[in-house]
């Protein structure tokens, strides 16, 4: 099961005012939960996942 991450910085205040950056990653594994698992270890240190969809391939 291929898993995909939106991924955000974390703002630096509640204002909603900054440069925001966005990206992907993406994860194979045979379950959901070790997707989302090894995911969330590849969360760059300031940035926050979004979202998370199941990626057809």
């Amino acid at each position: 099961m291929d898993i995909t991450a939106a991924i955000e910085t974390i703002p630096e205040d509640d204002t909603g005012s900054g440069e925001r950056g966005f990206d992907e990653l993406t994860a194979e594994a045979e379950s959901y939960e070790a997707a989302v698992a090894a995911l969330r270890e590849r969360v760059p240190a300031g940035w926050r996942i979004m979202n998370l969809r199941r990626s057809e391939h």
